[in-house]
């Protein structure tokens, strides 16, 4: 929730300003906004986590971002942790 969602761009098709996926059990300010559409709850928990060569912590297979389009609304991007 730290990124300049602005220059992020959908790699499906092209929009920005996608809506950040949060991870972890919501709380009331967190259902607040996803109720707003400020943020998608992604659950509270993620199916794997990997290491990366800089030795950073990433989840795959759970995705960062939801396309805002709603012609789209496909989720990408990998979590890091």
């Amino acid at each position: 929730m730290f990124e300049n969602l602005e220059e992020i761009n959908c790699p499906h098709c092209g929009a920005n300003n996608p809506i950040e996926i949060v991870y972890g059990l919501p709380s009331d300010e967190m259902e607040a906004s996803a109720a707003k559409g400020e943020i998608v709850l992604g659950g509270c928990t993620m199916s794997g986590m990997a290491l990366t060569e800089t030795g950073e912590i990433i989840a795959p297979n759970d995705p960062s971002y939801r396309c805002r389009n709603e012609e789209c609304g496909r989720n990408f991007g990998e979590t890091t942790l």
